[in-house]
């Protein structure tokens, strides 16, 4: 049978090719096991660049070593931006304003340097903005409280944020900037998604005082 996407065997010279896509970085880094393929894992980068790839352990270590050193320079470069990472599917939005990630969130240090937590996502309509989760003055690790009735008497949810179902403000950057500077005491000016690398325990997207 006439195989549409033939699996290739990942060369050195490939990978140097295409390393600097991080979403193929992503997938090369987390090559998963095939029965019957051993060392080989397979990495699914057909919607990446086209073709899928038998990736050696050699390669993989290789690029969980640069996928780690492209986090470092991720987290070196956010300064005072608002940095969400993609949790969800990616698509093409709309506009160049609307976000493009089904679900994202972040940690924020407020003015006060209080920590905070964020999610926001999609709607019935990916063009319109849904808060799953909107908290102040939480914690990254739940084994940092002692116990649940310590966390209910800090933990504060925005109620006016987690309200929001997906119906009638637009997914766009411009609103998340307002939404999350006016509920949680910021001055952010910037928003970036990162949907590959970052992870929310690497960072927390600190507000200019």
């Amino acid at each position: 049978m006439y195989d549409e996407n033939p699996t290739k065997t990942l060369t050195e010279e490939e990978y140097n090719k295409h390393k600097g896509n991080d979403r193929f970085l992503h997938e090369i880094c987390f090559a998963h096991g095939v029965e019957g393929w051993e060392p080989y894992n397979k990495a699914l980068c057909y919607y990446v660049i086209g073709t899928d790839f038998k990736v050696s352990p050699e390669l993989q270590d290789k690029a969980k070593k640069d996928y780690q050193k492209r986090k470092e320079e991720i987290v070196k470069s956010l300064g005072n931006k608002l940095v969400f990472v993609g949790m969800g599917m990616s698509f093409e939005p709309s506009t160049i304003n609307h976000i493009g990630n089904h679900r994202i969130r972040t940690y924020i240090l407020n003015k006060e340097e209080v920590l905070c937590f964020v999610e926001f996502g999609t709607g019935r309509d990916k063009d319109f903005l849904r808060c799953d989760h909107a908290l102040m003055h939480t914690k990254k690790c739940t084994s940092e409280w002692n116990g649940l009735s310590e966390r209910e008497r800090a933990e504060k949810r925005i109620a006016e944020l987690e309200n929001i179902r997906g119906d009638y403000i637009e997914y766009t950057k411009e609103n998340i900037l307002n939404l999350v500077n006016t509920n949680f005491n910021c001055s952010f000016s910037e928003v970036e998604v990162y949907d590959y690398c970052l992870g929310t325990e690497d960072y927390e997207s600190r507000s200019e005082v």
